[in-house]
């Protein structure tokens, strides 16, 4: 019995181990070739997996021999593990595999990392790319991963050199908002620049950026020529605004010196999307394009004593978005006093009144003031708006509207009129860039119709939520319908 109670427990745990290769769920390069050396932080972007067969993955992008400050030990040298753990494949047998010219489509055998783990092969083998940068460019790499025919094929390269082999990777407050630390070198605290496939020395970035709402630089950034300090990008003597470049105008870089960085402003003008393009051989950056988005969040929270959650974090009301920078909520309210906090704790950015204790007149705005963090930074105000005994118990809807940095709290509208249903699914229209944006209620569908001002149909189109809408230069009527709602129409100009 003790017997074969040994060989099952045996089999099961061959099966966990062949399972735990054959079927991993990303895989990631690591090594200085990708801007670090060995910190699971510094992997790689996440290879894609097949559709059809989970065992295999595939690589479309560039890999260098590296040009900035690594451990010239194993300079070059780099391997695949499965993301926030060691486990990986390596080249079979027991020494290094560097890469050449011959092995473009040709079948490369590979081994995982249990095999030297379980004593069968001792090796810890790594791949490697030339010191004579001849093996520098853009691959294609098929990886099959599963037991018995793990294999890696460069199915194509393209040589591309680079003074940049590791990339360019943007680090600093805009991009730590998972909340789970503010250490700039964390993974998922940091952005790998995308590389240009025409210019090899070229880099972009397009994407969201927000100021943070932790740590101590929260809007600060600035860029690092690998997964570490040393080499680095500033944008001169001096921090510097990201909405004060001007859109498609270079602006120089310094490379070292001051240790200043770009900074998104604290007031939120710099939340955003942002397309921007940096030149690091001429040492410039150019804003291609930049949308304010006042906030993507989808819901904020009211919490105090007089709503229904009382001052617990936890039991806050949600105010929905209805539309851009829009958010609204319908309920009770108590006498006392209140603020909006951005998720439902305390230690995150919230929106308060600009004197204390500020009375809430029904049907009149108040001014919103942000404050990021006055808790864990000591600064700025708490002031609270406050519903008077007055109107205690009555049913309200509060409106906070990011465009105009308002509060305004009034009755709410009997709901027999039709009317709250009604605004509840009208939009935001407004122009930028040559476009015409329509951003709706999430889940909603629309139908928009534009017509010119002499009365002909020049687009049409049916849409959930928001959409964009390319027009030549000129002045248009847009009628716009959610399904079961009545047509809104506004006269726009681009």
């Amino acid at each position: 019995m003790k017997q074969m109670k040994t060989l099952l427990t045996a089999a099961l745990c061959g099966l966990f181990s062949v399972s735990a290769f054959a079927w991993p769920d990303n895989l990631f390069f690591i090594g200085s070739p990708f801007g670090g050396e060995w910190s699971l932080d510094a992997r790689s972007e996440a290879f894609t997996k097949d559709a059809d067969d989970p065992t295999i993955f595939y690589y479309d992008g560039y890999i260098g021999y590296p040009t900035h400050e690594v451990n010239d030990k194993e300079r070059g040298l780099f391997k695949i593990v499965d993301g926030p753990a060691w486990n990986g494949f390596h080249p079979a047998g027991s020494s290094n595999y560097m890469l050449s010219m011959d092995d473009v489509n040709k079948t490369l055998q590979m081994k995982t990392t249990a095999d030297y783990n379980n004593g069968t092969d001792p090796g810890d083998t790594k791949w490697g790319l030339p010191a004579d940068h001849s093996m520098d460019g853009w691959y294609n790499i098929k990886f099959t991963t599963a037991p018995g025919n793990r294999t890696m094929t460069i199915t194509s390269f393209t040589k591309a050199e680079s003074q940049f082999t590791q990339g360019l990777f943007l680090m600093g407050g805009p991009f730590v908002n998972n909340g789970e630390g503010t250490d700039w070198l964390k993974y998922n605290n940091f952005v790998r620049m995308e590389r240009d496939r025409d210019n090899a020395d070229l880099f972009h970035f397009r994407g969201y950026m927000e100021r943070a709402q932790w740590g101590n630089e929260p809007g600060m950034f600035k860029i690092l020529t690998k997964h570490g300090w040393g080499t680095e990008f500033h944008p001169g003597e001096s921090n510097v605004a990201l909405t004060s470049y001007t859109i498609g105008q270079a602006q120089t870089m310094t490379l070292d010196g001051n240790d200043t960085k770009w900074e998104l402003p604290e007031n939120g003008s710099g939340n955003g999307y942002w397309e921007f393009t940096v030149d690091p051989v001429n040492k410039t950056m150019t804003v291609n394009s930049f949308t304010h988005d006042f906030d993507y969040f989808t819901e904020m929270y009211l919490v105090g004593a007089a709503m229904p959650g009382g001052w617990e974090a936890a039991d806050a009301v949600t105010l929905a978005r209805t539309s851009r920078g829009v958010y609204t909520w319908t309920g009770t309210v108590t006498a006392g006093d209140f603020k909006v906090i951005r998720k439902k704790n305390f230690s995150s950015g919230c929106y308060v009144a600009n004197t204390e204790n500020e009375a809430i007149v029904l049907g009149t705005a108040n001014n919103l003031k942000y404050e990021r963090n006055y808790m864990l930074h000591n600064s700025g105000n708490d002031y609270k708006f406050v519903i008077g005994e007055a109107d205690a118990n009555k049913e309200v809807t509060i409106t906070m509207d990011l465009n105009t940095m308002t509060l305004l709290v009034e009755e709410a509208k009997n709901p027999s009129t039709g009317i709250d249903g009604i605004e509840a699914q009208l939009a935001t229209v407004y122009v930028q860039g040559g476009q015409l944006f329509i951003d709706g209620v999430a889940g909603t569908d629309y139908t928009a119709s534009v017509y010119s001002l002499d009365g002909r149909e020049v687009s049409r189109a049916a849409f959930t939520g928001s959409t964009a809408i390319a027009l030549p230069q000129g002045s248009y009527v847009l009628t716009l319908t959610p399904a079961g709602g009545q047509p809104q129409t506004v006269k726009v100009a681009l």
